[in-house]
Formats: C-alpha cells, sequence, structure tokens
C-alpha cells in the first residue's frame, strides 16, 4: 500500500511525497529518499517569479499513485510547489510528468515527462487511470488519462 503527500498547497510537507505503508503502521519514502528530497528543494528560485523545481527525475508535487495489473506504481507530479506562505507556484519545463515504479524490484521503469504545451504551468494534474488492453493503441501498450482540476 502506497500514500502520496502533496507539497502543493501545504508547503510546510518537505519531508517527502510519496511513501509505502509498512506493517507496523510507518511510512517508508518510495521508491528511495533520494528521489523524494530534490537537490535545493521543491522550489526553482532562480526563475522570476520562482517556480517548482524543474527535475525530471526527483519528485516535485505528487497527487496520485495507482498502482496497475502488471504491478508498476504510476506516480503522477504535478511539478509545482508552495512558497512557504502558501503561494502555490507554477510548474517548470521538465516537472510535471508521469513516472513508472516496478513493484518487483522498486525501479523506475519509464519517466514520461508532459511538455508545457500538454501540462501548461498553472495546471494542477491530479489523477490518473489506465486503459491497458492491447487493442487500445497500435504499441499494445494502452493508454493513460490524466485529469486536470485548474481548468
Amino acid at each position: 500500500m502506497f500514500s502520496n503527500h502533496a507539497r502543493c498547497p501545504d508547503p510546510h510537507n518537505i519531508a517527502y511525497t510519496v511513501a509505502g505503508l509498512t506493517a507496523n503502521n510507518t511510512e517508508t519514502l518510495y521508491p528511495s529518499a533520494a528521489i523524494n528530497l530534490p537537490p535545493g528543494g521543491a522550489i526553482n528560485y532562480t526563475t522570476n517569479p520562482a517556480t517548482g523545481a524543474n527535475y525530471d527525475n526527483y519528485f516535485i508535487d505528487v497527487q496520485s499513485v495507482v498502482v496497475d495489473p502488471p504491478d508498476r506504481l504510476w506516480i503522477l507530479d504535478t511539478g509545482r510547489a508552495a512558497m512557504p506562505y502558501g503561494t502555490n507556484l507554477y510548474s517548470s519545463v521538465r516537472g510535471p510528468k508521469l513516472i513508472g515504479v516496478s513493484l518487483f524490484n522498486d525501479t523506475v521503469l519509464k519517466t514520461i515527462v508532459f511538455p508545457p504545451n500538454v501540462v501548461y504551468p498553472d495546471s494542477y494534474i491530479n489523477d490518473a487511470h489506465f486503459d491497458l488492453r492491447p487493442n487500445v493503441t497500435a504499441s499494445g501498450q494502452g493508454v493513460g488519462y490524466i485529469t486536470d482540476s485548474s481548468q
């Protein structure tokens, strides 16, 4: 079982954003501590105004975790963060993404980075659903659907 804790709109959550729930009611950073803790934090102060950090290989603000039938955890990251006083920031390029993690060996299998013309800087993507029937796409890998609550 997994949980996610958004950094936006809770700017005080700096510890982690995805965790595995263990048998003794504790949480373990998942799939690793490193991916949960972007270097320098979740905010990019080099932009004006500040934005969510632009890391495609770290979690910025996870809104949804979904396990699919092939035992992959899909992690939907808005790429947005919040200032300490609570203002939600826009995302940076490479921030919004969907990351697939193997539950067999806890490794990242796939990262799909959404370009800014698909997930706008002010978008708030917050849920993912999958149709994995092989006849849905030419590749046979299925399709994912993402919701945007900012619209």
